[in-house]
């Protein structure tokens, strides 16, 4: 089955569905059943293998005229009705050729045979298709010359000189999506073509009456264009008022030069090429009616839809909100990873700097009871290893929340605030229908799913990985501190040390050069004097890790990252929602169903964008 009828069989099966034998369900039935005519006339051409030029415009513009101009014949071109009145204008639709199409109608349809070489030449055969007025009382009609817009590759739009700011002009050419579109304006006044000169003679003259016709035509222009984007519109053509003051056979001839002169480039490819954008300038113009159809006869069954998708729009970023939007998981976890960053960056040549470090890290907060314990303080180490605590624990909830949270806080979510949206939904098809209210309209399952909550996930975590590797602490920066620390560590403790060596070596030396040596003679330091030199070279190096720690744990540049990765995981959520990653789908029909018909304008314009 090709994907135009296919369109046309989901839009009528999600309408029965839904809307039952309803009016309104009734009519997109009506219309399915049009636009799966229109793609057989489109696919097919009705068996006609010569393209065709209809000739479309309101009742009145002249285009049964034009149509006299394309056969030769003029017994042929006699029979072709025209005219404003009910007994002379044109009621059926005239297909003027050599082949007939396939499957006339003879109540709505006339072929007129014309031999090739009996119609104007224009490079290529071709069949014309004379329509009946667009506005014509007689709906039949009026069906008619519409049912015809999908028939012909080529259109030529005629349109009065005195009527081209009618809005039917506009309506019209939103019919001519896809295909080609020649505007015609008839019963110009010789005036605004053309002024005479002092000897009588008629020449082109920028006169007010042609300033008058170029600003109309620019209007008129601009309006097409604006009603059929997907439409190529050719140069218009004007033709002469030679009812009034013209030569009728001199203005027919000039309408046929330039009629050639303006389809003479367009090959049967071209043409053909048309077909596909017909195809879906129709099946747009169907899922636009419906949708149009839907917010102005079934208004609540869109606000019911939009409900549902306005709910699951906001739950990423209210879930993103809650579990990182106050900072705290945030900061935590960011100051988590400094920690961790300054510690794992500095080598473990780095004696005792980076031991210091790591003690530093697990007790923030508590490093004045830190120093406290040093002197020997019992209540102050208590403090101490209490706060380690409390930081190990902050430190994996805030990791548990980064990798889970998200995933978590969605799910949680989902129940509760689309479960209201889907019980709305279905109160408002039961009032659609008249039927009275079921059970499931109250406490039914949840129906309504999201896509995308591991994804989202996931995608959150990156974001915090990445933003973090852009702002790391610079490897040698860590390693010169290191460096730094050790050297003044060192520097302070080697007193001490060289001392007792010192002794040491002299000691040792009078040992072997003396034949009773004396074992009072080496030193013998007081562990309190190795202990109080160790805790005086160490307490420098201290207050170096306390305040490299403290900068790059800094407040300020807390707050900046914590804001820099909430900002971009909202950001994600806009663009995993954009993409589609992030979406609703549903367990029922009749949820997919209103889902469908409800977004079927959205998902034409879309496919236009793209």
């Amino acid at each position: 089955m090709s994907p135009a009828i296919l369109l046309a069989d989901e839009i009528e099966s999600a309408a029965k569905r839904l809307l039952g034998q309803q009016p309104s369900s009734l009519a997109i039935q009506q219309w399915c059943e049009e636009y799966r005519r229109s793609v057989a006339d489109i696919t097919n051409g009705r068996g006609v293998s010569l393209p065709s030029i209809a000739i479309i415009g309101a009742k009145g513009q002249g285009k049964t005229w034009i149509a006299r101009q394309l056969v030769l014949d003029e017994q042929i071109a006699a029979s072709l009705p025209s005219g404003v009145l009910s007994t002379e204008a044109t009621t059926r639709l005239h297909w003027i050729g050599s082949i007939p199409p396939d499957a006339m109608d003879v109540s709505r349809e006339l072929f007129v045979p014309c031999p090739a070489h009996r119609m104007l030449d224009l490079g290529k055969p071709y069949l014309v298709i004379d329509t009946p007025g667009y506005t014509d009382d007689d709906r039949n009609a009026a069906a008619i010359a519409k049912d015809a817009l999908a028939l012909a590759p080529i259109k030529l739009l005629v349109a009065r000189r005195d009527q081209l700011r009618s809005a039917i002009h506009a309506q019209l050419a939103a019919l001519t999506e896809g295909a080609v579109c020649v505007p015609v304006v008839t019963c110009v006044p010789i005036r605004e073509l053309f002024a005479p000169d002092s000897s009588g003679n008629h020449k082109q003259s920028e006169t007010s009456n042609a300033v008058s016709l170029r600003s109309d035509m620019e209007w008129y222009a601009a309006a097409l264009a604006a009603s059929a984007p997907a439409t190529r519109f050719l140069e218009p053509i004007l033709v002469a008022d030679f009812e009034a003051d013209g030569d009728e056979s001199r203005v027919g001839l000039e309408f046929g030069k330039d009629l050639k002169d303006r389809i003479s480039g367009e090959t049967l490819e071209s043409m053909s090429a048309t077909k596909a954008s017909r195809m879906g300038a129709a099946g747009d113009r169907l899922q636009h009616r419906v949708s149009q159809l839907l917010d102005t006869q079934v208004p609540q069954l869109s606000h019911a839809v939009r409900r549902l998708h306005e709910a699951a729009d906001a739950l990423p970023a209210q879930a993103i909100e809650a579990v990182l939007g106050s900072k705290l998981v945030l900061k935590s976890a960011v100051r988590d990873r400094i920690r961790a960053e300054l510690i794992t960056g500095t080598s473990l040549i780095w004696f005792p700097y980076r031991t210091l470090l790591s003690i530093l890290g697990f007790t923030h907060g508590a490093w004045d009871r830190l120093l406290l314990s040093m002197t020997g303080s019992i209540p102050s180490i208590f403090g101490t290893f209490v706060a380690w605590a409390r930081n190990l624990s902050s430190a994996r909830e805030a990791n548990r929340g980064l990798s889970e949270g998200i995933r978590d806080q969605l799910n949680r979510q989902i129940q509760d605030r689309l479960q209201p949206a889907q019980q709305q939904f279905y109160r408002t098809i039961d009032r659609i229908r008249g039927s009275v209210r079921e059970s499931r309209a109250v406490d039914s399952e949840l129906s309504v799913r999201l896509a995308g909550v591991d994804e989202l996930q996931s995608q959150a975590r990156e974001v915090f990985e990445y933003t973090l590797e852009r702002h790391r602490i610079s490897r040698w920066l860590l390693q010169s501190l290191g460096a730094i620390a050790s050297i003044l560590f060192w520097a302070l403790m080697a007193g001490p040390i060289l001392a007792v060596y010192r002794q040491y070596f002299a000691a040792t030396y009078q040992a072997w050069i003396e034949s009773s040596p004396n074992l009072s003679s080496f030193p013998s330091p007081s562990a309190s004097m190795l202990l109080t030199s160790f805790m005086i070279s160490l307490f420098p190096v201290l207050i170096l890790a306390m305040l490299v720690m403290g900068w790059f744990q800094r407040a300020s540049r807390l707050n900046s990252l914590s804001e820099e990765i909430y900002r971009d995981e909202l950001k994600k959520v806009d663009e995993l929602q954009r993409t589609g990653v992030i979406d609703l789908y549903y367990d029922d029909p009749l949820l997919e169903s209103a889902e469908y018909l409800v977004n079927l304008d959205r998902a034409a314009n879309a496919k236009t964008e793209t």
